[in-house]
């Protein structure tokens, strides 16, 4: 059998602990200037977040940046392929 081609990337240590670092310094600004109600995706009027959707609403977030920065389209149609 074949080995798959969409094998998953494991992120380099200590990633999360940064992310999760960059977050905590930066979360009172992104409070101020957006509300209680923050979301990190892109996520359509109405729908409900959920754990599994938010991969999804993160890409679609990357994705609708590049679009609104009239970015030219590359080989891929999404910002992670």
């Amino acid at each position: 059998m074949a080995a798959s081609s969409t094998a998953i990337a494991v992120p380099p240590a200590g990633l999360k602990e940064d992310i999760a670092g960059l977050y905590d310094e930066s979360s009172g600004v992104w409070e101020r200037i957006c509300g209680d109600h923050l979301h990190h995706g892109f996520y359509e009027p109405g729908d409900a977040a959920s754990v599994p959707d938010v991969r999804r609403a993160q890409i679609r977030t990357i994705d609708e940046a590049l679009v609104f920065a009239a970015v030219p389209a590359a080989s891929s149609t999404s910002a992670i392929n």
